[in-house]
């Protein structure tokens, strides 16, 4: 049998492109990168869950939530869950404030 390697090393390259071509190289900012191939590798996924209910008067109110699920190496899972609860907490008043703004340009509140 075959033995695969767990990492390989790979150079990522910072091109600038419009509208699919190719302007520039920047093979100076260049840099090797090792990752992981996936191959027998337990992975996990972590998901934080968070929602914010208002009230609007007049017994109505609008509830919003959001998750972020964040694929990880078992060994990350503490980073994995910091991320997804930054990115969770982030995004949780600015979509409130938005859909409530829907809402109100509707005539519904």
């Amino acid at each position: 049998m075959k033995e695969i390697p767990s990492k390989l090393s790979v150079e990522r390259v910072y091109t600038k492109t419009s509208y699919g071509k190719v302007l520039d190289t920047f093979e100076d900012d260049s840099e090797k990168v090792e990752v992981f191939t996936f191959q027998d590798v337990p992975t996990a996924s972590v998901s934080v869950k968070a929602g914010l209910t208002k009230n609007l008067g007049d017994f109505n109110s609008i509830r919003i939530d959001v998750m972020v699920t964040v694929p990880s190496y078992l060994e990350e899972i503490d980073a994995a869950t910091a991320v997804a609860n930054a990115k969770v907490e982030a995004a949780l008043e600015p979509t409130l404030a938005e859909f409530e703004q829907i809402l109100k340009d509707r005539g519904l509140i």
